[in-house]
């Protein structure tokens, strides 16, 4: 080559001689430097737009198959488990739910998730979504919530070790009413109520009950109870009637709790009441209690006691109606439960709770 031949005339001095091979082109290569990509618009007879002019939805649903894709066309290389793995991949993936459609997100998390169970792949995200935070309650220890108080964030996360320790804490009411028919001390029709409403067996079975308790937060921390996550403070309400109506106060009347960054929660029943009080302690999130105290009597003053025990360092007021929220409220109950929340709704839409009532609520519900 005239190159070479020149370059070595300048360099023979040096006693060397200067030399120009070709390399083989790789695939990656060739991805790099032969392939552009492009999209087109079926609907435009197939026309070549720009990806710029699609959606945020396509766009970022196209970065993340391209993710998935680079995972599963990456040529696998044996390491040995004690050493680094160079091809250890972490994604990053910052609000992945972001313009997309609920649908689109549970699609998206069960990819990733795939995805971050295939050896040498790890996926952190970040989100501020509800829908997409409750399909990863299965695998609860894997969130990590951040709070931030007075300029300081703080990181929680429930561990192995600390959501063993959570599973045993939720027993200690069905214990309590275990213990309670084994206590000689206790009236019959006290014991006979327990056994009726099966708080309680004659014999402690906590393995049974440890493999329930498992599975009880997936169940309940659905799409809309996940809320609690990104929430300043929880109220944890008895049932669905106090969370219904209060909410929908919060909407039309009260807008200042909004801005609070308030959550209603549900419980379900007063007898999950310190479940809650347990997860959202280990989560670092503030709580305050809704509950009816049902006269105080029998089985519900066991568990009313058993509740204000459950308090923790989080916890903050525990305001009890002292029969029931209808009552307080000077209404009248249905006699089907489902149709409690129905019932206060129609019945504040025709004026029939008065405004005293109504303020003497947001007077509670501000203590909390």
């Amino acid at each position: 080559m005239d190159l070479t031949r020149t370059i070595n005339s300048e360099v023979e001095n040096w006693n060397i001689k200067f030399g120009v091979s070709v390399n083989p082109i790789k695939p990656e290569d060739i991805v790099k430097n032969l392939l552009s990509h492009y999209v087109e618009d079926v609907g435009l007879g197939g026309q070549q737009i720009d990806l710029s002019s699609f959606g945020q939805g396509l766009q970022r649903h196209l970065i993340f198959t391209l993710i998935k894709l680079s995972a599963k066309y990456a040529t696998p290389k044996a390491t040995k488990k004690k050493d680094f793995n160079p091809d250890f991949n972490l994604i990053l993936f910052e609000e992945p739910e972001a313009f997309l459609h609920p649908s689109q997100q549970e699609a998206l998390h069960t990819s990733l998730r795939t995805l971050a169970f295939q050896e040498s792949e790890q996926v952190l995200i970040s989100s501020h979504s509800p829908h997409f935070v409750s399909k990863q309650i299965s695998e609860l220890r894997g969130i990590i919530r951040l709070g931030k108080e007075k300029g300081v964030t703080d990181i929680f996360q429930v561990d192995s070790k600390e959501f063993e320790d959570i599973l045993d804490e939720n027993l200690g009411l069905y214990k309590k009413f275990c213990d309670c028919l084994q206590d000689q001390a206790i009236d019959d029709s006290l014991k006979q109520e327990i056994r009726r409403r099966k708080l309680g067996d004659d014999e402690f079975n906590s393995s049974l009950k440890l493999d329930e308790e498992a599975v009880k937060y997936f169940l309940w921390l659905d799409t809309e109870r996940a809320s609690l996550f990104f929430s300043k403070k929880v109220i944890i309400c008895e049932g669905a009637s106090e969370k219904i109506f209060i909410d929908y106060l919060f909407d039309e009347k009260w807008p200042e709790f909004r801005d609070k960054h308030i959550y209603m929660l549900d419980a379900m029943g007063k007898y999950n009441i310190h479940r809650y009080i347990s997860i959202l302690t280990k989560l670092g999130i503030r709580h305050s209690i809704l509950m009816d105290k049902d006269s105080d009597e029998g089985v519900n003053q066991i568990i009313n006691t058993f509740i204000q025990d459950s308090k923790s360092e989080l916890t903050g007021k525990i305001h009890s109606f002292e029969n029931d929220f209808e009552e307080f409220l000077g209404i009248e109950k249905p006699q089907r439960n489902d149709l409690k929340p129905l019932n206060i709704i129609v019945r504040h839409q025709n004026n029939e709770i008065s405004e005293d009532k109504l303020e003497e609520l947001k007077g509670i519900l501000t203590d909390c």
